[in-house]
């Protein structure tokens, strides 16, 4: 996490404070106040950033910010990050710092190749019909406590996952294209790998879905749960080929 502060003269405080190195103390959820692992960098002005590590912040709780240099007022923040949503996730299983992947995850960095003419640019999966989909998606979380990973592409979050453009789960393969009943579950899979899923679909199934813009979800489900937990969403664009394959 990048953080930003503003260090002002302890004497007059219209005079930005610019050639010092301030001394970061952070404490989380009420622990010991400790240095950071990072030193800070003057941006201009007397504005400040530091790089928190993923291990400084991975607990749940508040996270207290002490800074201080020389000839400059002290600087005290609180705030909460997005490591909040690891208890939710802990619930369900999920181990390690859940919150930090999900946050990371909205940048879709990593995401770069879906085999057979399908493309991943940034978070968006694009996909043809008539051409055979295998989607990997990296750098998730521990699955390995769900009863189910569920991979689903839909208009609306609300859109009853049987009407789905896709339908998939690793338990019981494929259930839906193009809104309609698959052929055979056995011509789609969620395989779960280490910290990662690859959705494949057959060819002899992807002519059904219809052409358009959406949204995909990966979702982990318990059997003892009335509903799934999303682990991660981004869009999806299916799109015509120029030929379909037919032998």
């Amino acid at each position: 996490m990048n953080y930003t502060f503003f260090m002002i003269s302890s004497s007059d405080p219209n005079t930005p404070i610019t050639a010092i190195t301030p001394s970061v103390s952070v404490s989380v959820n009420g622990g010991a106040f400790v240095s950071s692992t990072n030193s800070p960098t003057h941006i201009g002005n007397g504005y400040y950033t530091v790089e928190f590590e993923d291990a400084e912040l991975g607990t749940d709780g508040p996270v207290s910010v002490v800074i201080t240099g020389s000839g400059a007022r002290t600087w005290r923040d609180i705030f909460r990050t997005s490591y909040g949503l690891d208890s939710l996730l802990l619930h369900n299983t999920v181990v390690g710092s859940a919150g930090w992947t999900l946050n990371k995850l909205n940048q879709f960095a990593k995401l770069t190749s879906v085999n057979l003419l399908s493309i991943i640019v940034g978070g968006n999966i694009s996909v043809n019909r008539h051409d055979s989909w295998e989607i990997p998606i990296p750098d998730l979380p521990d699955l390995s406590g769900y009863t189910s990973v569920l991979f689903s592409v839909k208009e609306t979050a609300e859109q009853d996952d049987l009407l789905a453009q896709l339908f998939v789960r690793s338990d019981s393969g494929l259930i839906t294209v193009g809104q309609v009943a698959a052929d055979s579950s056995g011509n789609g899979s969620v395989t779960i790998g280490t910290n990662a899923v690859t959705i494949d679909v057959d060819v002899s199934e992807t002519y059904k879905a219809m052409d358009g813009e959406y949204t995909w979800w990966v979702k982990g489900f318990n059997s003892g749960d009335s509903s799934a937990i999303t682990i991660a969403t981004g869009q999806f664009t299916i799109e015509s080929s120029g030929a379909k394959v037919t032998s």
